[in-house]
């Protein structure tokens, strides 16, 4: 380490033991390995029941119990006081807000980290620490109770937050297990058959992850539901609570999750490739470690935001992917809160119970599972659907969802007027979901430049997650001004057909084009 002057300490971080830089040695790198797919899944197996089981706005202790109308009436509605009582809002906005707020800092998280994971060998290592730390946090809801909604709503924003970074790193690797695998090495990249394999091994190895974390929520969903009605059927005095009505089973619900993804997270030190990207230099100045490792984060922060600002600059260049992200952004958000507001729906309107609304996770993973399975599998093989095409189907089959809703203020006999009819719904919600997952995740790699792939899946990232804040936003306040949730369903309605155009007019080939282009004439990132 060479001493400058002014006792200026020039840092360059220390390389793994083997250094396979993706940007500097890209014909080094590893193939692909059945371990390194298996380690991939491992991932989502871990992490996927935390944002299927938990993070859902349940009558668990991020919506406590509301203050009942003083004189009930057919437009009565249950409010929750905050600060003291200075303000009230509706319960189900309490949870959308939350959710909200932790989706916002999730995404600053995000980006500040994104500079460690894309240089050196942090990508892995970021994943596991954040996925063992949001799994603690998780854990944690065991140790609250039903008044401490302002801790259960810190809570659930750190481990959401922390599942965001988790997810981020895990998604970066899917194009370099696309890239370095085995089948695709063997062809040519002017073959005209690479796009169209590249294409498939990309959905097929995002299906498997896809289909793994819903199988691992299907699992865990099973296991909570039984816990909660054991616990249930137990006398109030043996659970050391004063009603019937606790949310005590919720609570040891949620931490359950929590320990899966401890337990889950751990084998990804030995089955995941750290995959390094080139070092990051930084010149530290005196001797002090805890002043340098300071300096060392503040660079990391800086740099994973100039990379963000990078990104978005040469998205002006590639029309394609400025169009898919602001499709992404539309189709995410509405889906995101067709979820949100169909379970407070059951709830409040339908008045289904915990255990209804855990048969309705059941329904809608099994049907996930599915989707993940045969849309990439069976239904695109089987009929010569485009990636893109497939997109367009999944976003009309989804639109139909809300579509339904909306009947119910024209017919009292359907229109959302029956569990039964929530039920048939979640199994058709997770049948896009299942697809959407597999789909959006490869058609958004074929467009992104190659040698960029960490960067761009930031924009994804802040792109996801930003469209998250909106939707629950906008249904929160719908339902605070009409306290009927039936009327988000025209918001959610009008946001999926206005994906549609937009979708369209994506040409995946003049993107691959643009895409490749880019790169060679920009190259890598100068740090």
């Amino acid at each position: 380490m060479p001493l400058q002057s002014d006792q200026e300490l020039l840092y360059r971080e220390p390389e793994p033991e083997t250094d396979y830089s993706l940007f500097e040695q890209p014909e080094e790198q590893p193939d692909t390995s059945k371990r390194e797919i298996f380690g991939w899944c491992l991932y989502s197996w871990s992490s996927e029941p935390f944002i299927n089981n938990t993070l859902q706005p349940k009558k668990n202790p991020a919506t406590p119990e509301p203050l009942p109308p003083q004189q009930p009436s057919p437009d009565s509605t249950c409010v929750l006081p905050l600060f003291n009582g200075h303000y009230y809002v509706d319960t189900s906005s309490f949870a959308l807000y939350t959710f909200s707020l932790s989706v916002l800092v999730q995404t600053l998280l995000v980006i500040s980290l994104s500079g460690a994971a894309d240089r050196g060998s942090h990508r892995k290592q970021i994943l596991i620490i954040m996925g063992l730390l949001g799994s603690l946090f998780t854990i944690s809801y065991i140790f609250i109770n039903d008044t401490q909604y302002y801790t259960a709503s810190t809570l659930a924003v750190l481990a959401n937050s922390c599942y965001g970074v988790a997810n981020v790193c895990g998604n970066a690797f899917l194009p370099l297990l696309t890239k370095f695998h085995p089948e695709l090495k063997k062809i040519p990249e002017n073959d005209r058959s690479y796009i169209d394999t590249k294409g498939l091994i990309s959905s097929k190895i995002s299906g498997k992850g896809a289909a793994t974390g819903y199988v691992s929520a299907l699992i865990m969903q099973l296991l909570t539901m039984s816990m909660i009605v054991h616990l249930r059927k137990k006398k109030p005095h043996e659970i050391h609570v004063e009603s019937e009505d606790t949310i005590w089973p919720i609570q040891v619900a949620i931490s359950m999750v929590g320990i899966w993804w401890f337990l889950f997270q751990l084998p990804l030190k030995w089955l995941l490739q750290s995959r390094p990207g080139p070092p990051l230099e930084f010149h530290l100045h005196g001797t002090s470690t805890i002043i340098n490792h300071l300096h060392i984060v503040k660079s990391y922060t800086i740099f994973g935001w100039s990379t963000l600002k990078h990104a978005l600059n040469q998205t002006k260049d590639l029309k394609d992917i400025s169009i898919f992200l602001l499709g992404w952004f539309i189709i995410s958000d509405s889906l995101t809160t067709i979820n949100s507001a169909a379970i407070l729906f059951a709830r409040s309107q339908l008045e289904m119970s915990t255990l209804a609304l855990s048969v309705i996770g059941i329904l809608t993973m099994v049907s996930a599972i599915l989707g993940a399975t045969l849309i990439p599998n069976v239904i695109q093989p089987k009929f010569n659907i485009s990636t893109k095409d497939m997109l367009l189907y999944i976003i009309i089959w989804a639109a139909l969802i809300p579509c339904w809703g909306i009947l119910g203020f024209f017919t009292e006999k359907i229109g959302l007027r029956s569990p039964v009819e929530m039920y048939a719904l979640s199994a058709w919600y997770g049948f896009a979901l299942g697809g959407l997952a597999t789909v959006s995740r490869s058609l958004y790699g074929l467009l992104i430049p190659p040698g960029q792939e960490s960067i761009f899946y930031s924009v994804f990232s802040v792109t996801d997650k930003g469209s998250s804040i909106l939707g629950p936003l906008i249904v929160g306040l719908i339902i605070d001004k009409t306290h009927n949730i039936r009327y988000c369903f025209y918001f959610l309605f009008g946001l999926l057909i206005l994906a549609l155009p937009i979708i369209n007019a994506l040409d995946v080939s003049r993107g691959m084009e643009e895409a490749k282009d880019l790169a060679e004439e920009s190259g890598t990132i100068a740090v």
